[in-house]
């Protein structure tokens, strides 16, 4: 489920990186994957949980998606720089 981070990394990176400019309609859409996630993560840090998650490793694996939104920019980089080339 947290994998679902990565557009929400995607969108910061193309934005501050490529320049890009997102709809509101695109926020909101990001927005609301973002209140998915944290409502079907945050049941599982309840005690009472069938199976617990420790908060630590949850943020260390949806600060990990990072990575693949750093190669999806960096490969829309190049191909922007390739065809004005």
């Amino acid at each position: 489920l947290l994998s679902n981070l990565t557009p929400l990394f995607i969108a910061v990176l193309s934005v501050s990186v490529l320049h890009r400019r997102y709809s509101l309609a695109q926020c909101i859409g990001l927005l609301g994957v973002i209140l998915a996630v944290i409502l079907g993560v945050f049941p599982s840090f309840e005690e009472g949980a069938s199976s617990t998650t420790n908060p630590v490793f949850a943020c260390i694996l949806g600060a990990s998606c990072i990575f693949n939104a750093i190669s999806f920019v960096v490969k829309e980089l190049l191909f922007d720089r390739f065809t004005s080339w």
